[in-house]
């Protein structure tokens, strides 16, 4: 921290949910954030922030300091949903709460609370320690985040096992970058320049999307499939790249397993097909192919996008192992950049007590949470008592919405939540506790 009289230049990160984790300098004037833009580029800030940052961030004090924050504990006096609220201490607030869980835990049993965390812009600590470690301890169920990557990281698992992303950097030295199903021009924005920097070098961007994003308009070429035919298409390239003889079979033999099995699947789909069923043109298909098939070194950016249907895992698993069969990996400019938390593991369980039991806990899928708050006993053993929620807003974020708000809406169901404004899943709560921004704590960041 730098201190000019009485203004104060803070060094921070950025923990939204985004791969650049960018390096911030905050300024403070007599204690209150008048600024936030990107550190100065030197040996302590992370080289991918490169002296900007989003618009997002830069303009976050207007959330900090917003009157829409809630700035004292609230219990409901109205009708579930109507957002109507009394103030009250942290006392009361927090013995209500205690009461409910210890009321629900006698007469029903731990599983009738449920804690439904995600980690929302949270860093690390705050989303995967004290709350979850509390609930952990005392023996309530773990809400599974199916909701968001599960399958994505499932089939990942299943293709690369523990397996990194590449570093954002090592995409300028690549020829070819394929942007499949994922938008940077909105979404960890730092890519941008580089790939204007591979493009610039001579290289191609392709972008995979059904929609003509601000990323598929500065593509070389731009295939908008039909959503959900991702699979086809990665399994038609594959085929037509073992009937060529494009495959880089020395990698294949050496590094994977299963490559039987994942052509014999891959062998149902012709480029033909490909452009029927995902709705575009057999010279764009071709196009494409003649990239893949000559172009090296050359990067995957792989988006969440292509989970995001019936045949998500499929599609997944689909695309990356027609990646591995072509050999881009063990060189600078190739591999697959996708979600890069896995280089900032940090062992929180480290920071809990020890010789403290962990009791035994049931696992909930996210998605069926709506189903156990309105009481249906086929998706849970006993009935929903208290639900309480942070880092999340499941009224507009939960898959099966109309029910999620059924569920909320029900008086049998008493519901903490913890944030920071008056949001729609807020309105249905009993008790709203005040939660802090990521510039009002300490904490770990990572990616």
């Amino acid at each position: 921290m730098k201190n000019v009289a009485d203004t104060a230049l803070v060094r921070t990160a950025c923990p939204l949910d985004c791969p650049d984790a960018c390096s911030l300098e905050v300024t403070l004037s007599l204690g209150r954030i008048t600024k936030i833009d990107a550190a100065p580029v030197d040996e302590l800030s992370n080289p991918l922030t490169d002296g900007w940052i989003c618009k997002k961030v830069k303009h976050h004090a207007d959330r900090v300091y917003s009157p829409e924050r809630i700035m004292t504990p609230l219990v409901r006096v109205g009708k579930k949903g109507a957002g109507e609220f009394r103030q009250a201490t942290w006392d009361e607030a927090l013995d209500l709460v205690v009461i409910k869980i210890k009321d629900a835990i006698r007469d029903y049993g731990v599983d009738s609370v449920l804690p439904y965390i995600y980690n929302s812009s949270s860093a690390k600590l705050e989303a995967n320690y004290l709350t979850p470690h509390f609930f952990a301890r005392l023996g309530a169920p773990e809400i599974l985040h199916t909701i968001c990557a599960a399958t994505y990281s499932a089939a990942w698992d299943q293709v690369f096992g523990d397996m990194l992303s590449i570093d954002t950097l090592d995409v300028v030295d690549a020829r070819l970058v394929v942007v499949w199903g994922a938008n940077p021009a909105v979404s960890g924005t730092h890519l941008l320049p580089l790939l204007a920097k591979v493009q610039k070098a001579g290289g191609k961007l392709v972008v995979i999307d059904p929609r003509v994003t601000g990323t598929a308009s500065r593509a070389d070429l731009h295939l908008a499939i039909q959503p959900g035919t991702d699979v086809v298409l990665a399994y038609a390239l594959a085929n037509e790249l073992a009937r060529t003889g494009h495959i880089d079979t020395e990698f294949v033999d050496t590094h994977t397993t299963g490559s039987e099995e994942f052509f014999e699947a891959a062998s149902k789909y012709s480029l033909d097909d490909a452009s029927r069923i995902c709705g575009v043109s057999l010279e764009q298909i071709h196009e494409f192919f003649e990239l893949i098939a000559n172009t090296k070194p050359a990067v995957l950016r792989m988006g969440y996008g292509p989970e995001r249907n019936r045949n998500g895992g499929s599609g997944v698993l689909a695309v990356l192992g027609l990646w591995a069969v072509t050999g881009n990996f063990g060189k600078p400019g190739s591999g697959v950049l996708a979600s890069t938390s896995g280089g900032f593991s940090i062992n929180v369980e480290a920071t809990w007590p020890e010789n403290i039991e962990r009791p035994v806990r049931r696992e909930l899928n996210m998605n069926h949470v709506a189903r156990v708050l309105r009481g249906d006993i086929g998706a849970w053993p006993v009935a929903a008592k208290v639900l309480v929620i942070q880092g999340a807003n499941p009224a507009v974020t939960a898959v099966d919405q109309v029910g999620m708000l059924a569920g909320l809406a029900r008086e049998e169901v008493f519901t903490v939540l913890h944030e920071q404004v008056m949001t729609d899943t807020a309105k249905y709560a009993d008790v709203v506790l005040p939660a802090t921004t990521h510039f009002e704590v300490h904490d770990v960041v990572g990616s």
